[in-house]
């Protein structure tokens, strides 16, 4: 990997992914200070991870605007997986909103499961999506 792809993948991890889990992050810590159990449906309850990978894969995508003409169908291909998350996080997160206005409950084994496997899927398609913008 040259030193280029390195330096931005590193900036990328750094204040896009890290620093956009901080809210979770002190979610957690809030509970513990409050004596509450810090159970991950608690901290990722709202939907928050959805929101996550929706700016992540939207970011990610404007990486691919003028990036080199290699691998031009790499780009294409990571590209439309990182538009498809994130409409998928983007629709989950409002359904989970309505739900939640209407006074129903959503399922928390599935909230969680979803939102973590949309999660980890956004991190690897925008990292992959960083990657090849930086191909020349």
């Amino acid at each position: 990997m040259s030193k280029k792809i390195f330096e931005k993948l590193s900036r990328w991890l750094i204040f896009s992914v890290a620093i956009s889990l901080v809210p979770l992050i002190f979610a957690a810590i809030s509970l513990a200070s409050r004596g509450s159990s810090v159970e991950l449906i608690a901290v990722i309850g709202n939907g928050e991870l959805l929101i996550i990978s929706t700016s992540m894969c939207a970011a990610a995508v404007g990486e691919l605007f003028g990036a080199g003409q290699k691998y031009k169908y790499v780009q294409v291909i990571l590209g439309g997986l990182a538009v498809l998350l994130l409409m998928l996080s983007a629709l989950n997160f409002a359904d989970i909103a309505a739900v939640r206005a209407a006074g129903s409950n959503v399922v928390s084994e599935v909230l969680r499961s979803t939102s973590i496997v949309i999660f980890l899927a956004s991190v690897v398609v925008s990292c992959g999506c960083i990657v090849v913008s930086e191909i020349e």
